[in-house]
């Protein structure tokens, strides 16, 4: 989206992926300063396999998946999903809609990256409001 118009804004740039990973190009779909939307390819498994969070490699364990990478290819074929990242950085979350033949519907997912959590810690610990003339800070534990 445009900041303050609410318009989407989409892109036909390209970038790479971050150090490290495949020298393939990302199409970015949206983009609101340094961070994009881009559609998940196969390009993408390793990179997500390494960075999941905890919470989601026992979520899909709970739902029966013993290989994330083989989860993340069946999540490719699926599924429509997306991945969304800070320019040049790791994933920040791959999320989507998936699809199953004895659904009406699809189901939204996301899955989230190791480092959300201390994403989260630093923009709460700098967040602060002002009630009358006191200013809080929300700290998560």
């Amino acid at each position: 989206m445009t900041q303050g118009t609410g318009k989407i804004k989409t892109r036909s740039s390209s970038s790479k992926l971050p150090k490290g990973s495949k020298t393939s190009t990302e199409i970015k779909i949206l983009q609101r300063g340094e961070f994009y939307l881009t559609p998940f390819t196969l390009d993408h498994v390793e990179e997500v396999a390494q960075n999941l969070s905890l919470e989601n490699r026992h979520e899909l364990a709970i739902l029966g998946h013993v290989d994330v990478r083989e989860a993340l290819i069946e999540m490719y074929e699926s599924s429509e999903c997306y991945i969304c990242r800070k320019e040049g950085e790791s994933f920040i979350m791959v999320g989507g809609l998936w699809f199953d033949d004895d659904q009406t519907w699809p189901q939204m997912f996301a899955m989230f990256s190791d480092k959300i959590k201390e994403n989260l810690q630093w923009r709460v610990d700098h967040e602060c409001w002002s009630t009358s003339s006191i200013n809080h800070t929300l700290v998560y534990r």
